[in-house]
């Protein structure tokens, strides 16, 4: 992304005053914030595609930077694409103002080691959201459900199957719980027994 200042020189002088500077003020997840899902080789990897809203018309700075916790079991966080202000460190992920008037894009990865045929992420939501949808591509048997998207749909896609669900608004510090099942997977149980002999 490209952050571009708009700037005055007064006449007369010399350094360049800032047109239009930040003031206080709040952003939310707009309504194109997604979770997308994907099975892999031994793990699933989430990607959140987060729709940052500054509804107002000058650039804001909210008096605390957005935070995203990653979900517990989470590894290899990272920013792929979005507002150059987006940190990824360890378990989390920081986003700074001052946020632009209108959208500002973040994509967020990370994996979930998968070791059974059932996992469950819970998920913190930092802003408010008008509603939120999560999609993952169907591999076998896989199901998705969740107590805060109530409505699951599978549908087919050039020849893929997916599962989509959405559910209505949350409100900042609620939880999104997600459960994949029937996940492939292998047995930890054989290399154990190996290691063990």
């Amino acid at each position: 992304g490209i952050r571009v200042m708009l700037v005055a020189t007064p006449k007369g002088g010399d350094a360049p005053a800032p047109l239009f500077q930040a003031k206080p003020g709040n952003v939310v997840l707009g309504d194109q914030t997604r979770v997308i899902i994907q099975q892999s080789d031994a793990a699933l990897q989430v990607y959140y595609i987060l729709d940052i809203r500054n509804n107002a018309s000058t650039p804001v700075n909210p008096t605390a930077a957005v935070v995203v916790n990653m979900p517990a079991g989470a590894v290899s966080a990272t920013v792929l694409n979005g507002a150059p202000q987006a940190v990824a460190l360890g378990d989390h992920v920081t986003i700074t103002g001052p946020f632009a008037p209108g959208q500002t894009d973040v994509q967020i990865a990370f994996g979930l080691p998968v070791s059974s045929g059932d996992l469950t992420f819970a998920q913190t939501m930092p802003l408010a959201v008008p509603g939120l949808a999560v999609l993952m591509t169907k591999v076998g048997d896989m199901s998705l459900s969740s107590p805060q998207l109530p409505n699951v749909q599978e549908r087919v896609f050039e020849g893929e199957r997916y599962v989509l669900a959405q559910g209505p608004a949350l409100p900042a510090g609620a939880t999104l719980s997600v459960t994949v099942t029937g996940l492939p997977h292998h047995s930890p149980w054989p290399r154990r027994i190996a290691l063990a002999l």
